[in-house]
């Protein structure tokens, strides 16, 4: 299974590594898809106060797309596999809807299809994120532990118990 997870792994971070990156080095595009949620940043900024400029939008797309081909990557070598599958799933299933807002309409296949791939994609990483290797959980390893404990205890207790209460005293000479 191990050889598997090698071989599925780099394949399952490769489209993500492809669209952090070109977020990365090319930001005017996907602030062009953001500008359609224009209203929603106004309403942002009047509540923060904070401007959301194209400048901003941009620095923002980069730092995006940097922490999403980072992401990928360490996702694609092994590290943290779990938490960087979560970070991209989450990551993911806006970035689907933002760069595909047609994709329910008649007509529109091409982003249909787009949609359906990228969702695809995040759904393998929710899989990955949930993946524990055949190991069991932390929280069925903590409950084992207590149960393991109590009937040690248990068993401590009977053996005591079923010792005689009084101690034996030797006499001088008898052995034990």
């Amino acid at each position: 299974m191990s050889l598997l997870r090698a071989a599925a792994s780099p394949l399952l971070a490769a489209p993500f590594v492809g669209y952090g990156w070109d977020a990365l080095t090319h930001p005017e595009r996907h602030v062009e898809h953001v500008q359609r949620y224009r209203r929603v940043f106004d309403a942002v900024e009047d509540a923060t106060g904070i401007p959301v400029t194209d400048e901003f939008l941009s620095a923002t797309t980069r730092l995006l797309g940097a922490a999403t081909t980072a992401s990928s990557l360490c996702f694609a070598l092994g590290y943290a596999p779990r938490a960087h599958a979560a970070f991209l799933a989450s990551v993911g299933i806006p970035m689907a809807f933002i760069n595909n807002p047609q994709a329910a309409r008649p007509g529109y296949s091409d982003q249909r299809r787009d949609l359906m791939l990228r969702m695809a994609l995040c759904a393998g990483f929710t899989f990955a994120a949930l993946d524990r290797r055949g190991r069991p959980s932390l929280s069925w390893r903590l409950a084992d532990s207590h149960a393991r404990r109590t009937r040690s205890s248990a068993a401590l207790s009977t053996r005591a118990s079923s010792s005689s209460s009084t101690p034996r005293v030797f006499a001088i000479g008898e052995g034990r």
